[in-house]
């Protein structure tokens, strides 16, 4: 996704407002005609810092734009990994997904960011969920570490699963 000069100003301008009073923190979660609030706009183009900021303030992070995007979808949209990290540890969900049941996984392999793919599933990204054209991740992991990634994660959740059902010598719980 392409972050244009224009649209980086525009939140800087936004960002500025709300900082010096000039802008109803709340407002923090209002949104612009493409459904997104400040808070996917920072993901997409600003620092961990500024977002933390919003996030403390009340910025939602689980708020939809109008194609069912979070601020985490929109972080790694940006590439922005920092960003990424900071939605994580403020509770933002991994595997949300968009319209079209794309999670911020499905998003990262599209691209190709490879640390953001890794820090997703560090923090228990699911690694298999398919978006309603059928594709899961692996669909679209091009790059060949990231496809490594992948599939060393489906071998570690296979051999837990093995485990798991040894221990339990097949029996479900419940």
């Amino acid at each position: 996704m392409w972050i244009s000069k224009e649209e980086r100003n525009e939140f800087n301008e936004l960002f500025q407002e709300l900082v010096t009073g000039n802008y109803s923190i709340k407002n923090i979660n209002r949104k612009n005609e493409k459904g997104e609030t400040i808070l996917h706009r920072a993901a997409k183009v600003s620092t961990r810092k500024k977002i933390s900021w919003l996030i403390r303030k009340g910025g939602d992070i689980e708020a939809r734009d109008n194609e069912g995007y979070t601020p985490l979808h929109a972080a790694v949209f940006g590439r922005r990994l920092e960003s990424v990290k900071e939605l994580i540890e403020a509770g933002a969900d991994v595997n949300a997904t968009e319209e079209d049941g794309n999670t911020p996984l499905h998003l990262a392999c599209m691209i190709g960011a490879k640390n953001i793919v890794k820090e997703l599933i560090k923090a228990r990204a699911e690694i298999n969920p398919v978006s309603i054209k059928g594709f899961s991740p692996m669909h679209y992991a091009f790059d060949e570490e990231i496809r490594e990634i992948l599939e060393k994660k489906r071998r570690k959740n296979n051999k837990q699963t093995e485990r798991d059902l040894e221990k339990n010598r097949g029996r479900i719980r419940g």
